[in-house]
């Protein structure tokens, strides 16, 4: 069975948090990790308030180094560097939806080598690995 798993950055002090995702009155965003934190801080020390634009799932690959690959993170090879997204673009790969890499010069790729690929950073920590900008 595939590992169901979420990361969000930590909207009190930036650290990232894995865990379950939980959306709370469509603006409240919390990652549950199961695992409270008596100096948290806060009525639900199971629950990690984190940035909306920062969450993304576990795509159940990991990288050549073992590392879990999430949305968002920054995998190269010898052949590709982009960042890792989620396709729902039916038109796109014969209706096909799935986790893809965005790659820098070829655009959206399907890719089968993701044990060859290795994480290099993600997109709200290194956008310069990909020539963007930061967006913290």
């Amino acid at each position: 069975m595939r590992e169901i798993l979420f990361r969000g950055k930590n909207f009190d002090n930036g650290v990232w948090v894995q865990g379950y995702y939980v959306r709370l009155n469509g603006n409240k965003h919390f990652i549950y990790t199961g695992q409270s934190d008596v100096d948290c801080g806060n009525y639900y020390p199971d629950y990690y308030p984190v940035a909306a634009k920062t969450v993304g799932q576990f795509t159940g690959l990991t990288d050549k180094n073992g590392t879990k690959i999430f949305e968002g993170d920054i995998v190269k090879d010898e052949y590709i560097l982009g960042k890792v997204v989620y396709n729902t673009k039916q038109e796109d790969f014969d209706g096909a939806a799935s986790f893809m890499i965005d790659d820098v010069d070829d655009g959206l790729q399907s890719y089968r080598f993701w044990n060859s690929v290795e994480v290099i950073g993600n997109i709200h920590d290194n956008p310069e690995l990909i020539g963007g900008a930061e967006n913290g």
